[in-house]
């Protein structure tokens, strides 16, 4: 997904200052809406290999009653949830492995004395704690883990912070927790010498926390970016309230900020950190001073989507919401909401670990918003397609996801049309071994095979699909149709999918077709030795992105298809029957040995944009845009059956048939293409190589 950027306006003294509203709204919803049952923001996100943040909600549930228990659920490497009753006491920081979720019963559960520490830990979740007098930190997030969610918890009386996130943590949402007088409220990188280990790191979303006359750091930021700071109270904050050093980005916006004198530190530095970035916007300030802004920073939305609240009811609704005790034993249990779904299983079973379900249409039937399918390891063969047609929502999406660490082939080489007869027509419902009519789902880890088109998703928005294989289809391996916006395809590899009923002419790795709808994202995919092209955008007339993508070996008859008609392109970027315009953007992406092109407009006349791309070894032209309104900046021709064929509305510069010379193999440091081939890295990407780079070092194609 590209980075966006906003760029930091100061709002006039004028607008800044308010009277005090809080105590004319109506904080009622309060409690409805901190109570949500999933995470917003960063630890909502699907990277490193994790699927948002679940917690230990694939595994059972314990009670906690004194420190030696819960010192043991902790340390456990089995997912818990574990139910924390009563007051605990424990020494120094206490170190929480991967896969919990740790949530205090009623208003009774209570942490004193020390507190929790994240080494290399991963899909945490801390609610409804009352966490007092840590001799250190009461939360210290560090050591590279990620997928952490702090939320409705009181801190109060910590020696060093209430929550730091530290040493290269990342996707962490701090929500709805009350800061209660607090000196050092939270931390984001350690020391202004963390660079090494911070710096793309600590993406950290703080929303709806009261801090509430807590002197300092709510957060003190280095390094992170961006840190997104929307809808907390500010209340009484002696030394300041947010404060961006040392190249940090900071979003901060939609706050309420009251009798704090310093709002926002960022272009100044603070104490003897450097100067850091911060864009402030739709915040309220009451006998508060100037919050002071620097730079540009990257746009949240690029990693998630959310809603912010209007800030003149952000007091009411966070006094009633945040801190311990503010979520029901209803909302705590549908939290950790999950379906597992296992070979020998029952569907007449509650779906548990130890009970599972045996299909995973039972599980989907079962679903709702915040649901998480988990599918143990096996092949699961179709004898009817999946039908996803509920959706989820943009605060509480359905996961279905394979079991992590286990392989999960979803087989449907026995469902009709596999293949249709040369001809035939497959009925819009059974397209696809899964077919979706549905939005705000993240499907992941799973393999997909032999299915009539391997996902078939029509009219569908918001939607992850990550890291998926779509492989040996009697269709393409995902298709995305009709009014569809906001996906996401991430980490797809999509090969081997042929059409015999169409003679191999509609059969892509990756189709986005016959439909518009903004927001589409492909990132990372391998798409090859399909039957007709990599990509396809054919008649989708709304602009997607792709970004870091591979395409290569597609267009060949592997099959002995008779009357062969496969297209045999790497990304072909629209076209249709009447040549509509359609504005595609491609960077960082190869193409390299297609039967016929690289990278195609297919006549559409669109503003389309390729950069930094590299085409190699096709049988026909590596960069053929004769008909679009093109722009092809920094891109690489090589060894192709012809280099480059541009229009007259085509621009750009700098690629290798402006630079001139010879471009063939001798000119790149390497042309074996295994170690991009190969096996993907554990969080899903693409492994980097010097394949196809040039030998020069000329500043010009892909990297990979």
């Amino acid at each position: 997904m590209p980075f966006t950027s906003l760029t930091a306006a100061l709002v006039t003294a004028a607008a800044l200052t308010l009277t005090p509203a809080h105590s004319s709204v109506d904080p009622a919803g309060a409690s409805a809406a901190a109570a949500a049952d999933a995470p917003v923001g960063f630890a909502a996100v699907n990277a490193l290999g994790q699927n948002g943040t679940t917690g230990g909600a694939a595994g059972r549930t314990v009670t906690a009653t004194n420190a030696d228990q819960f010192l043991e659920y902790i340390d456990s490497l089995e997912p818990l949830v574990i139910r924390v009753s009563g007051t605990i006491t424990i020494e120094s920081k206490q170190g929480v492995r991967p896969n919990k979720t740790i949530v205090g019963v009623g208003s009774t559960g209570h942490i004193t004395g020390g507190g929790l520490d994240f080494y290399r830990s991963y899909n945490v979740i801390v609610r409804n704690l009352r966490f007092t007098n840590a001799e250190d930190d009461a939360v210290n997030i560090g050591q590279n883990s990620h997928h952490i969610w702090i939320d409705h918890n009181t801190f109060s009386g910590a020696v060093d912070g209430s929550v730091d996130v530290v040493r290269g943590a990342d996707y962490v949402t701090v929500s709805w927790n009350h800061f209660d007088h607090s000196d050092k409220s939270m931390l984001i990188s350690h020391s202004d010498g963390a660079a090494g280990t911070d710096v793309g790191h600590l993406k950290v979303s703080v929303h709806h926390n009261f801090f509430d006359n807590s002197r300092q750091r709510h957060p003190r930021i280095r390094f992170g970016e961006p840190v997104h700071i929307f809808n907390n109270y500010f209340l009484g904050n002696e030394l300041y309230g947010v404060a961006s050093t040392e190249n940090a980005g900071a979003v901060v916006e939609g706050n309420y900020f009251e009798n704090v004198p310093h709002p926002l530190y960022s272009a100044s530095g603070y104490a003897d950190s450097g100067p850091g970035r911060a864009v402030q916007r739709n915040n309220v300030f009451v006998n508060s001073g100037i919050p002071e802004v620097a730079g540009t920073v990257v746009e949240p939305r690029t990693f998630y989507a959310y809603t912010v609240d209007p800030p003149q009811g952000v007091p009411a609704a966070v006094r009633a919401g945040a801190g311990h005790g503010r979520i029901s034993p209803a909302a705590l249990l549908q939290q950790a909401a999950t379906l597992v779904v296992a070979p020998g299983g029952d569907d007449a079973a509650p779906g548990t670990a130890d009970r599972p379900l045996a299909t995973v249409q039972r599980a989907i039937d079962l679903a709702q918003p915040g649901t998480t399918i988990l599918v143990r390891r096996g092949t699961y063969a179709l004898t009817k397609n999946l039908q996803i047609l509920k959706s989820g929502t943009a605060a509480a999406p359905i996961t279905l996801s394979a079991y992590p660490g286990e392989r999960v082939l979803i087989d449907g080489e026995a469902l009709p049309h596999t293949p249709a007869p040369v001809g035939g027509s497959i009925p819009n419902g059974e397209r696809g071994a899964i077919h979706m009519e549905a939005s705000y789902w993240r499907i992941s880890g799973l393999e997909i095979a032999n299915g009539p088109y391997g996902i078939f998703c029509r009219a569908c928005d918001s939607n992850v699909f990550d890291r998926l294989v779509t492989r040996d289809n009697y269709e393409s391996g995902l298709h995305i149709q009709g009014a569809s916006g906001n996906n996401a395809i991430l980490n797809l590899d999509s090969y081997g999918n042929r059409d015999p009923r169409k003679n191999g002419e509609s059969a892509d790795g990756l189709a986005i077709k016959e439909g518009s709808g903004t927001g589409n994202v492909v990132r990372g995919a391998r798409l090859w030795n399909n039957s007709d092209d990599g990509f396809d955008a054919w008649e989708f007339l709304s602009p997607i992105v792709i970004e870091g993508g591979v395409a290569y070996g597609n267009g060949f008859n592997r099959w002995n298809l008779p009357d062969y008609t496969g297209d045999g392109n790497g990304f072909k970027l629209g076209g249709g029957d009447e040549d509509l315009p359609a504005a595609h953007v491609v960077r960082n992406s190869m193409a390299f040995r297609n039967q016929v092109g690289g990278f195609i407009d297919n006549a559409n006349p669109g503003a389309l944009a390729v950069s930094r791309s590299t085409a190699w070894r096709n049988g026909g032209t590596g960069f053929d845009f004769a008909d679009a309104s093109a722009t092809l900046t920094r891109d690489l021709s090589a060894v192709n059956g012809k280099a480059v064929d541009l229009g007259s509305s085509s621009t750009g510069g700098g690629n290798s048939w402006n630079l001139g010379g010879t471009w063939d193999d001798a000119a790149l440091v390497s042309t074996d293409p295994s170690i991009l081939t190969g096996p993907r890295r554990a969080d899903g990407s693409i492994p980097s190589s010097s394949f196809l780079r040039p030998k020069s070092g000329a500043d010009l194609g892909a990297r990979l």
